[in-house]
């Protein structure tokens, strides 16, 4: 099995946000994840050889604050350090290449809020909207980009069960992005057990499927494979929580793919620290 990147390791590592938190209680984590690779997956064939290597380290602060026992606030601001490398591959997918060069710049900072539908017993339910900004940035004479250009507005909704020492989650929802992205269906599956009564194991599914309806140009972006137009993927990714002082914890994650189209096909992992407030 190759390894695929996955674009949004970091927030939400523990719940998906279906348990809302109580009226002001939060989370807080601070994190990077770390990507280097020189192909992308293509859906209708071979996966391309791109002509320089790409590193991307992500930083990324994440936080969910409730507002009320019913609404909860999150947010994602994710600052992007980009760079290619000087070597240059055989041209199996473009003929011609761009001068290497680095970019930090600020990533699409996300807004959301989420509402407990059932909150409390067994099952849970919980609906959510989200923004996307407009604040990446795109630097055409290398290729490199820090987000899409576009807003995005997502919806989705969660279902969750726990116990003692596990929960599981599925959430479903559609994402759309202005200046002709194409729509994207999202769901992410997580099962999580916790041992010694406060660590967690966390298994996750990714799906991102594009609707292939938009017309979005992605310009020199095509050398370095980054937020292209129509990207896919299908994943999966295991976490570990530690805790390491009461309402404090280390999470480690990695990821491992087995499709997709116009993402990075290299070895992705992330770290960060939480903490939790109720």
């Amino acid at each position: 099995m190759r390894i695929l990147l996955i674009l949004l390791c970091l927030p939400g590592l523990l719940n998906a946000q279906t348990w809302t938190r109580p009226k002001g209680g939060g989370y807080y984590q601070l994190g990077g994840s770390y990507i280097e690779g020189d192909r992308i997956y293509n859906r209708s064939g071979p996966e391309l050889q791109l002509r320089r290597s790409v590193r991307d380290i992500t930083l990324q602060s994440y936080l969910e604050y409730g507002l009320t026992e019913r609404v909860m606030v999150t947010g994602v601001i994710p600052f992007k350090l980009l760079r290619t490398g000087t070597k240059v591959f055989d041209p199996a997918y473009l003929p011609d290449t761009l001068a290497a060069g680095q970019l930090n710049r600020w990533g699409n900072i996300n807004l959301g809020c989420v509402y407990g539908i059932r909150q409390g017993g067994k099952w849970v339910l919980s609906g959510k909207l989200q923004i996307d900004t407009r604040s990446a940035h795109f630097e055409p004479a290398i290729g490199l980009r820090s987000g899409y250009d576009a807003w995005g507005l997502g919806t989705s909704l969660s279902a969750g069960t726990s116990g003692n020492s596990f929960f599981g989650t599925l959430e479903l929802g559609l994402r759309l992005r202005t200046h002709q992205y194409s729509k994207q269906l999202f769901s992410t599956g997580q099962l999580g057990y916790r041992f010694a009564q406060k660590h967690w194991l966390i298994l996750a599914v990714d799906l991102l499927d594009s609707l292939l309806d938009g017309s979005f140009d992605d310009g020199t972006s095509n050398h370095t494979g980054l937020y292209l137009n129509d990207l896919e993927y299908t994943a999966i990714q295991m976490k570990l929580g530690i805790r390491v002082v009461k309402d404090v914890h280390l999470w480690l994650a990695a990821g491992g793919g087995f499709s997709g189209h116009a993402v990075a096909r290299a070895p992705a992992f992330s770290i960060a620290v939480s903490y939790t407030s109720e």
